[in-house]
């Protein structure tokens, strides 16, 4: 199901089945997204899912979960893109990105709020393009932690006009910064009552 609110545009679908009628041949100028980290949390949001919306759980295969994440962007974007993820699958991320097509341009740390449970910020942009992570940008991270720290990356990497996407865009915080810096909002939820909260941002 596809909604439109104002410039922008949201669908409630399954990322695995593709994005392109969300995008309708558009191309984001930039991606901030917190996509399910591993195998227990892709389960964990087909189970609330399921209890939220009554929706039919799946199996969804991690592995073939972030292919396709990152098919999805280097097909839907300039390749411009701030990816959230533990640092657990750090090696995985990357080179699955590499693998779509992507420019890894470096990888800064926020612990969230948790030493146990540290976050990796990963940038990728097209090489000739002068988007990197650089110690003021670590610097201004530091000691950040929810919705700050997607604000920080958008001072930073993302443009001053143009479509901001979000494959995973769970309760919108995403929707929320693309808001404050003008953008128009692309985003994807499978659970529909997440993408409720999405929409309130955007309304």
């Amino acid at each position: 199901m596809i909604t439109d609110i104002g410039t922008h545009r949201v669908k409630c679908g399954d990322l695995m089945d593709g994005i392109e009628d969300l995008m309708s041949g558009e191309v984001a100028d930039f991606v901030y997204t917190d996509p399910p980290w591993g195998q227990a949390l892709l389960k964990f949001f087909q189970t609330k899912n399921t209890k939220d919306t009554g929706a039919s759980p799946k199996h969804i295969n991690h592995e073939e979960f972030v292919s396709m994440f990152f098919k999805t962007i280097a097909s839907h974007s300039k390749k411009i893109a701030v990816v959230e993820y533990g640092q657990r699958w750090r090696d995985e991320i990357i080179l699955a990105a590499l693998d779509h097509g992507l420019d890894h341009r470096g990888t800064a740390l926020s612990h969230y709020g948790s030493k146990m449970h540290p976050l990796d910020i990963h940038v990728f942009a097209p090489r000739e393009l002068d988007i990197c992570v650089t110690q003021e940008f670590q610097s201004d991270l530091n000691g950040l932690k929810g919705f700050p720290v997607i604000d920080v990356c958008f001072k930073h990497f993302a443009p001053s006009n143009g479509v901001v996407l979000d494959p995973c865009c769970g309760a919108g915080y995403t929707a929320k910064a693309a808001v404050k810096y003008g953008l128009s909002f692309r985003g994807n939820e499978i659970n529909s009552a997440r993408l409720s909260k999405t929409i309130d941002r955007l309304e």
